[in-house]
């Protein structure tokens, strides 16, 4: 596939995204939306979430499966992972495609996550 066309795919993805959002007629409902629209457009993306931090506590929002679900949990219990260290310093992103390497960021979490079958 060209650079080109992987950029009209995405826009398009984007595009049909976008549309969708907009014909939610709830939070719940549009962050549903959002997070199974990652699945479909992120590579390697294979389950989704949103985590929010409200006066310290964890509060997991949406989940698109039972795995991301656990993971909130985990991370919430831990105070550590991805998901929980970007909630918590609000403009950290991380992308990680195998947590076995980004094991010296997050050892009990990546520990965990990999005795569920999942690295990523």
């Amino acid at each position: 596939m060209s650079e080109c066309s992987e950029w009209t795919d995405l826009a398009t993805g984007l595009a049909g995204m976008a549309r969708d959002l907009l014909a939610q007629y709830s939070v719940h409902g549009t962050l549903d939306r959002i997070t199974s629209h990652a699945v479909g457009l992120v590579d390697g993306c294979a389950s989704a979430g949103v985590q929010v931090l409200r006066g310290g506590r964890v509060h997991t929002l949406s989940v698109t499966d039972n795995l991301a679900r656990a993971s909130d949990r985990k991370q919430a219990e831990l105070r550590s992972g991805p998901c929980f260290d970007a909630a918590y310093h609000k403009q950290k992103v991380y992308r990680i495609a195998d947590l076995t390497t980004a094991e010296h960021r997050w050892p009990r979490y990546a520990s965990w996550r990999v005795s569920w079958g999942s690295a990523a």
